[in-house]
């Protein structure tokens, strides 16, 4: 097999990257060092990251589990905010999508959207405060939810 991005052999160890291709492919096959030099890697957790549907953006699934883990005592505030921010057809899907997403992992709700939150903030480059600042602004929880399927 050859590299994607480099064009070598890539030997043993074949690493899929989400970098969508111009050719419609949703991801790139990458040789370990491409891929370790990729924005779309963590060198942190040596994994790629996840993609996602509406844009080029990726984001490590460990660290966003992390950040939602770092972030847990807030996590009730921040749902708090977003939900006395946004309009009342707004507040109705958040709740259905929270309460849909908290049955699948067992959690409560407020950690639901803490996730979104984060993993929104980590694809973007930015800290959950600019990410909740922006729901708020916009009065939308378009940005935070848009890649999920709910």
């Amino acid at each position: 097999m050859i590299c994607e991005l480099c064009g070598k052999d890539i030997g043993d160890t074949i690493v899929l990257l989400p970098l969508k291709r111009t050719n419609g492919a949703l991801s790139t096959m990458a040789c370990l060092n491409c891929a370790e030099n990729s924005s779309a890697y963590c060198k942190k957790h040596n994994r790629p990251h996840l993609g996602f549907m509406d844009d080029n953006s990726t984001a490590c699934i460990f660290c966003i589990e992390e950040l939602v883990a770092e972030k847990e005592n807030e996590e009730v505030l921040i749902f708090d905010k977003i939900f006395l921010a946004i309009p009342q057809e707004e507040k109705k899907r958040l709740l259905d999508w929270a309460t849909a997403v908290a049955r699948i992992k067992q959690e409560r709700e407020a950690t639901s959207v803490l996730r979104a939150v984060v993993t929104k903030a980590l694809r973007l480059k930015r800290t959950v405060e600019e990410t909740v600042a922006q729901v708020v602004i916009q009065k939308s929880i378009e940005s935070i939810l848009s890649e999920w399927v709910f």
